[in-house]
C-alpha cells in the first residue's frame, strides 16, 4: 500500500477507500496518464475484436429485449442500453477473446473489469476525459492493492481475479467518478465484495 504498512487495527476497506478518493488527475504523473490512456485504447480494441463473438450477440439480444433507458453505447454495435446492461455486454465482449491487458499484481485483467462500468457511467453522467482517467487510475490501483493482498492463494484456489478482484476496481472507479467520499466509497467496496464473480 504505497510502502506503508497497514496495522492489524486498521480498517483495510477504509484505507483502500481513502487511497482511491485521494487520486486526482492533476497529481498523476504524465507517464501514468499515458498508460491509463493506453489501457482505455486496449480495452476498446479488444472490445471491437470481440464484438462479433456469439456471446456478445446473445447478451445484446437478451438485454435489448429487457428494455430500459438508452443511456450508454455498446462497443461495435449501434445499440444503446441502460448503464448496467451496457457495462455487462461491453465487459463480456472485451474479455471474450482473452487478449485484454494483464497485471500480475492481481493477477488478472484489470482494465476489462473496470472500464465497462466506468465508461458506461461516464457516458450517462457526461463526465470529462480527465475525470475518467483519474477514476480509472483510482480503480486500477485499488484492484492491484486488493490483488496483492490476496495473492497467490486466491488464484491458486481457482478464483479468476478478473471477476473477483476486478469488482473492487470497478466499484472504486465508479465511486471516484461520482465524487463519493471515503465512507461511501468504503460501502461501495463492501457491496462489490458481496457481488464479485457473480
Amino acid at each position: 500500500m504505497d510502502g506503508a504498512a497497514v496495522s492489524s487495527g486498521t480498517n483495510l476497506t477504509r484505507t483502500l477507500a481513502e487511497q482511491a478518493c485521494a487520486v486526482t488527475y492533476n497529481a498523476l504523473p504524465e507517464a501514468v496518464r499515458e498508460l491509463a490512456r493506453q489501457c482505455v485504447l486496449d480495452y476498446l480494441g479488444v472490445g471491437l475484436a470481440g464484438a462479433d463473438d456469439p456471446l456478445a450477440r446473445i447478451l445484446l439480444d437478451e438485454l435489448a429485449e429487457a428494455g430500459g433507458a438508452e443511456q450508454a453505447g455498446v462497443i461495435g454495435h449501434a445499440a444503446r442500453l441502460p448503464v448496467a446492461a451496457a457495462a455487462l455486454v461491453n465487459g463480456a465482449t472485451a474479455h471474450a477473446l482473452d487478449y485484454d491487458d494483464v497485471n500480475l499484481a492481481m493477477p488478472g485483467h484489470p482494465s476489462v473489469a473496470i472500464l465497462p462500468a466506468l465508461l458506461a457511467l461516464a457516458e450517462e453522467k457526461k463526465a470529462s476525459g480527465k475525470a475518467v482517467i483519474a477514476a480509472f487510475v483510482a480503480g486500477y490501483e485499488t484492484c492491484c492493492r486488493v490483488g496483492m493482498t490476496l495473492r497467490p492463494g486466491h488464484y491458486n484456489r481457482g478464483f479468476h481475479a478478473t471477476g473477483t478482484v476486478g469488482a473492487f476496481g470497478a466499484a472504486a472507479a465508479c465511486a471516484h467518478l461520482l465524487g463519493l467520499d471515503a465512507e461511501a466509497t468504503a460501502r461501495a467496496l463492501g457491496i462489490a465484495g458481496t457481488q464479485s464473480a457473480g
